[in-house]
């Protein structure tokens, strides 16, 4: 058996961006706030449905206003100039 035949290895290209080509931002509120929304669906769960409903808004909410952020984010750039 050859050596060669065994191992194979894929070289994949570097791509090096800025900080201004993230997809997300760096700086959001919406993650802590999902996490809020989360706890609360946990502890509904356990405690009492209307705590379920709460939380689940709460997610709903910021998962769009999560996604949404990036969006805005580079409208308001475009209009900037």
């Amino acid at each position: 058996m050859d050596r060669e035949q065994g191992i194979t290895a894929a070289v994949l290209p570097v791509i090096e961006t800025t900080s201004e080509e993230h997809a997300l931002s760096e700086h959001s509120l919406w993650p802590p706030i999902l996490s809020l929304g989360l706890l609360l669906v946990g502890l509904g769960l356990i405690i009492h449905i209307a705590l379920v409903v709460l939380g689940a808004l709460i997610v709903l909410s910021s998962v769009v206003g999560w996604l949404w952020e990036p969006w805005t984010s580079e409208q308001e750039h475009i209009h900037k100039g």
